[in-house]
């Protein structure tokens, strides 16, 4: 993982899981706004819902201070899809967008790809 504190956020583009929906997201429809992007390892473990959750319970209060939130893995949109849809786990479901990161492009421009073992870190980036 590399520090960004201060340096110009990388430009991306991405499949993104919205709401149950597959559409494309990039950086340039963020141009001027701020926004947080998490990273969890994988789909379908145990400890991820937990993130993906708080950061959905708390996706008003970012939108107040006008932050969008943004989850990411390196996982498809299909993973996503699948894995959202379980009311168990997300009963609350999963409303904000989170990339389907699997060329790695955006993980890797970020600096949160773990490459020893495929997937990001977790972590969490404040774009402003």
């Amino acid at each position: 993982m590399s520090n960004m504190i201060g340096k110009a956020a990388p430009e991306w583009s991405a499949t993104v899981y919205a709401n149950g929906e597959k559409k494309e997201m990039s950086s340039n429809e963020l141009v001027g706004k701020w926004y947080l992007i998490y990273w969890y390892p994988l789909d379908f473990t145990f400890i991820c819902p937990t993130e993906i959750v708080g950061f959905e319970s708390l996706k008003e209060e970012f939108e107040d201070d006008d932050i969008t939130v943004i989850g990411c893995s390196t996982d498809s949109w299909f993973s996503h899809n699948a894995w959202f849809a379980d009311n168990n786990i997300f009963p609350q479901g999963v409303s904000h967008p989170v990339l389907a990161d699997t060329t790695h492009s955006v993980t890797r421009a970020f600096g949160m790809m773990n490459e020893a073992v495929g997937v990001g870190f977790r972590g969490t980036v404040l774009v402003d």
